[in-house]
This record gives structure tokens, C-alpha cells and sequence, in this order.
């Protein structure tokens, strides 16, 4: 399946400490370490999927996290283990932030993200916000066709600071992540 680039569309976030979470779902979508250490520490090959990246508009509720800037990159991707999607995920920074050379964020391609983030002394992370999808959401279908499973996935997203750039990371775990 070609995944198509921009094949999202924007979902309703919630602060995490507003919603009641089983145990197994909270250690996966409030756990702070990084997410592809995590995932690396799963068996199988973990590998990066570059959909997309490119410059372009945010949703408004994306948007408002950056009240100063006005141009944007948009990068998507999937986190494979064994080739198998694990999770789809969304990362939105100024085109500023693209330029800076410790992150190297505009030249990331099949690297991860999180792995160029969690390498920086001055890292800070804001508190989760969580959803849960509707089954017609487009990523919803994503998972629908690699792993033909219906039901609502979770995704959290959060805004990672570091040297004075912000970038909005959303993250949706398909059917494989086990919380479900």
C-alpha cells in the first residue's frame, strides 16, 4: 500500500490527566523516554518510513502551539519493526527549526526523529495531550489495511523544546503496539 503524504486530517486532543487510562495504555502513551528507544527495545528490526516531508500548513490545532511562526514543515512517517508498521507519526517545526544544524531536522530522511531530539542537553517536553480515533480517520484506514482491525486507535502528541526551536510531535500506535 502507497500511504499518501498529508494523510491525516485533525482529531480532538485531550489532556492526558483529564481522561482514565488502563495501566497497560498509560505506560505506552504517558511513557516520556523516547519512543524509538522503546520500540528498539521490542524484538525485530526497527526501521524509519519516510511518507513525506515538505514544507506546508498545519492544522489550526497544530498551528496554535506556535503563536509566532508562520512557515512550516510537515513530516510524516511510519515506525517499522520488521517491516511491520508499529506506529504512524506526525511531526510539525518551523522552518526555522529545519535549518538548524545540531537537529539536522531537514535532512533527516529515514532517520528518527526522536533519536535527534533525545540527543540534545537542553531538551524539554511539554505534558501529553491524548486521543483516541474515530474509525473512519484516515489513519484509522492505515492500520485498517496492514493489519485488517477495526476499532479506535490511541495517539498522544506532545511539544519538545530545544535550542530555542519547538517541534509538535503526534504519535498513533497501530494494532501491533500491545495496548490493546
Amino acid at each position: 500500500m502507497s500511504i499518501e503524504f498529508l494523510s491525516t486530517e485533525p482529531c480532538c486532543w485531550q489532556r492526558a490527566s483529564d481522561i482514565q487510562l488502563e495501566p497497560t495504555v498509560r505506560d505506552w502513551l504517558l511513557d516520556e523516554s523516547s519512543l524509538t528507544a522503546k520500540l528498539r527495545s521490542l524484538p525485530g528490526s526497527f526501521a524509519v518510513e519516510l511518507i513525506g516531508q515538505t514544507a506546508a500548513s498545519p492544522f489550526a490545532n497544530e498551528r496554535s502551539k506556535f503563536p509566532q511562526q508562520t512557515l512550516f514543515v510537515v513530516r510524516e512517517v511510519l515506525l517499522t519493526l520488521d517491516e511491520r508498521p508499529f506506529v504512524f507519526a506526525r511531526s510539525v517545526f518551523p522552518i526555522s527549526a529545519a535549518d538548524r544544524h545540531n537537529l539536522n531536522l531537514g535532512e533527516l530522511g529515514t532517520q528518527s526523529l526522536g533519536q535527534s531530539l533525545f540527543n540534545q542537553p537542553d531538551l524539554t517536553r511539554s505534558t501529553f495531550e491524548v486521543t483516541q480515533l474515530p474509525l473512519n480517520h484516515g489513519i484509522n484506514e492505515i492500520n485498517q489495511h496492514f493489519y485488517q482491525q477495526k476499532g479506535p486507535l490511541w495517539g498522544r502528541r506532545s511539544l519538545f523544546e530545544t535550542q530555542g526551536q519547538s517541534v509538535l510531535v503526534s504519535e498513533f500506535f497501530l494494532s501491533p503496539v500491545p495496548i490493546y
